[in-house]
């Protein structure tokens, strides 16, 4: 504890100087800024025609009035750029103000002294959800002063290019400049929007990343159970769920199973079709999905069917039986239909009483649903890619996508480009995954800020977790059943 509260200390005394710093950059390119601006007021001023001028300083006469336009039309998006880049500033100063007062909330909270004298004591916030990030009244001038230098240059860039000479653009004359109106209007318009979206996608996106990754075998289905149960079918080999401590099944040497024999079961279409699922599943998926508003993606691994040669006839795949499952596994399961939708108790899922979210909603499902109609339907993509979206919506998996994966499921290096969860994990920023193998959990421990481990016989042992992996990261966190993920993520969001 001594060594954490260092930690927070030195990581208050820099944040704290990261933000005084950010405060003098803001200063220093707003003063660049204003520079900037001065400069095409000056030219203008040169070749506003003057004796005076003219006769101090001589300019090409091939100098025109376009040109002069076409530069304060740049300036003008120039400022404009400078705004973002200054209100991102200010951003980043603000988080850095909201980890200032988690920090101090912190040792407020370690501290034994009565809560009236911590009372009497503070006089800056201890919440990290203040301030917001969107400041009308501190940093809402500096927008205004951004927007209304940019829009006069805008629209002084915008007459002299395309509408009116020098002398129109003092006098105007003849019919009312609408267009000049409304693109001056549009261009003052884009700096506040801007801003409000920089503001909202801090406040909501940035660094909050509600979205989860979910495997699938031994996280969402009995894969253990409904291996041996058709292991023993069709090789007349008994094995006992629990005493499968290795994945693969085949590295477990008291089982004595081959390669062939694994191939005998995972060439078996109904394997993958009958899979149980998991009890409280689907029901986890629905709350996160609808009442957490979470983006739920799916992750498996199944290269099946391959090839197997040195294997008996029992062990290879038949293609056209695949097929014909297939087809009538779709026809028995129809993802997109009416009376399906209002025949499932499960497909009507806890929508929010709020009624522009309940349209949201069912235009996400609507739309989701529709594409993956479409995509099983086609006939060059895979069969289990489309085994698996059917499995999903028979068991009332609701998820916004599947992700199959391709190439080295177990590399994590973001240089080899793998379609793996990963890689997803990093580019779609994924916060919180569930996983089954502590292999692959100890590397997703790097990437999401929580871990969930259902718990397994293959990744129990404490003797295998010692040798190999040593510590594992405090992040990951061992759960038995959903009931106790669903409880967690109450906790944690």
């Amino acid at each position: 504890m001594k060594n954490f509260d260092d930690f927070q200390l030195k990581e208050y005394e820099r944040i704290v100087e990261a933000h005084f710093k950010t405060a003098d950059a803001i200063s220093s390119f707003f003063r660049y800024y204003l520079v900037i601006m001065a400069l095409p007021a000056t030219a203008a001023v040169l070749l506003s025609g003057h004796d005076e001028i003219q006769s101090i300083v001589h300019f090409p006469s091939a100098l025109s009035e376009t040109l002069l336009g076409l530069v304060l039309l740049v300036v003008a998006c120039i400022g404009y750029c400078l705004m973002l880049y200054l209100s991102n500033l200010r951003m980043d100063g603000l988080l850095y103000a909201r980890t200032v007062n988690g920090i101090r909330k912190y040792f407020y909270d370690s501290s034994d002294a009565p809560i009236a004298k911590k009372q009497r004591m503070r006089i800056l916030p201890q919440t990290p959800h203040t301030p917001t990030y969107l400041e009308l009244r501190y940093f809402g001038p500096v927008v205004l002063a951004f927007l209304l230098l940019d829009t006069s240059y805008f629209v002084a860039g915008f007459l002299l290019v395309g509408y009116r000479t020098t002398e129109d653009f003092i006098d105007i004359t003849g019919p009312f400049p609408w267009e000049i109106l409304t693109a001056s209007f549009l261009f003052s318009a884009l700096h506040v929007v801007s801003y409000r979206s920089l503001a909202k996608h801090r406040e909501h996106t940035y660094l909050q990343r509600a979205s989860i990754g979910i495997d699938i075998d031994g996280v969402l289905n009995t894969h253990r159970e409904h291996f041996c149960e058709l292991l023993e079918a069709k090789t007349s080999k008994r094995v006992s769920p629990e005493a499968i401590k290795t994945l693969p099944v085949r590295d477990t040497a008291e089982l004595q199973l081959t390669l062939c024999d694994e191939f005998t079961v995972f060439h078996d279409v109904h394997y993958w079709t009958e899979m149980p699922p998991i009890t409280g599943a689907a029901a986890a998926l629905r709350e996160l999905r609808n009442s957490m508003n979470m983006k739920v993606y799916i992750f498996s691994y199944r290269p099946w069917p391959v090839p197997a040669p040195d294997c008996p006839s029992s062990a290879h795949f038949d293609l056209e039986r695949w097929h014909g499952e297939l087809k009538h596994f779709r026809r028995d399961n129809p993802l997109v239909t009416n009376k399906n939708r209002s025949s499932d108790p499960e497909r009507s899922c806890w929508l929010p009483r709020n009624p522009t979210e309940r349209v949201r909603h069912w235009f996400r499902d609507v739309a989701l649903d529709a594409w993956r109609a479409f995509y099983v339907r086609l006939p060059c993509a895979h069969l289990i890619d489309r085994i698996t979206h059917i499995w999903l919506y028979k068991n009332s998996m609701q998820y916004d996508r599947l992700v199959i994966e391709k190439g080295h499921t177990h590399l994590s290096s973001q240089s080899a480009r793998f379609i793996n969860r990963f890689n997803m994990s990093t580019q779609h920023n994924i916060c919180y995954f569930v996983e089954d193998d502590l292999e692959k959990a100890v590397k997703m421990a790097y990437i999401c800020d929580v871990v969930f481990l259902i718990e397994h016989p293959y990744n129990s042992d404490s003797k295998i977790i010692n040798h190999d992996f040593g510590q594992i990261p405090s992040n990951i966190v061992r759960v038995k059943s959903w009931d106790e993920i669903r409880r967690e993520m109450r906790r944690l969001l």
